[in-house]
């Protein structure tokens, strides 16, 4: 089977103009945009052993600073990468063919410092602009359940499952009006 990966989408003015920051289940991660509907592969798919394997936890972490942009995975440091002006205004998850996701945590954040080899972060504070702990569909996330797609919040989890072998799934909602070009983008458990 191939393994298309999961991730967080941001920047987005529609699909063929986003941001991903993907990882797969089998160790790798990547970074990219659409831009007029062409693929820019800016960090293609790197085997990284911070990524969890095999239907594991991993929390994910994109941090934008100024003209640069920097990944997480598991409070590990990735890599960074020229940053560049936003699509639009969304933000969300994606999920590649065939692909299934849990996200328990999404809070997109002020950054009051970094450390790229390990961080800390504040949470449930005034520096975060957006937080969603799934206990409810307050925030109103796309649910559906059909031939394609399950999307669904429940139990503390925003599921995401992609039941096609052709595209991927993506879920996104407005960033709030606060969002500045310095902050976390986002930060997820998936």
């Amino acid at each position: 089977t191939q393994n298309y990966g999961f991730g967080i989408i941001w920047g987005l003015k529609d699909v063929d103009n986003c941001y991903e920051f993907k990882i797969s289940d089998n160790g790798y991660y990547m970074y990219g945009n659409y831009t007029n509907g062409s693929w820019n592969s800016t960090i293609d798919w790197t085997l990284s052993s911070y990524i969890t394997t095999d239907n594991s936890t991993n929390r994910l972490k994109i941090s934008k600073e100024g003209s640069m942009v920097s990944f997480y995975v598991n409070d590990y440091y990735l890599n960074t990468a020229t940053a560049s002006s936003f699509f639009g205004g969304k933000f969300g998850f994606v999920v590649g063919p065939t692909e299934k996701i849990e996200i328990d945590n999404l809070t997109v954040t002020k950054l009051a410092s970094q450390n790229k080899t390990n961080y800390t972060t504040q949470t449930a504070n005034s520096n975060n602009y957006f937080q969603d702990d799934f206990s409810s569909n307050s925030n109103n996330w796309y649910q559906v359940n059909d031939n394609e797609k399950y999307q669904q919040v429940e139990y503390g989890n925003y599921v995401m499952e992609n039941k096609t072998s052709v595209t991927a799934l993506a879920s996104t909602i407005e960033f709030p009006s606060s969002v500045s070009s310095t902050g976390e983008i986002g930060r997820a458990h998936v």
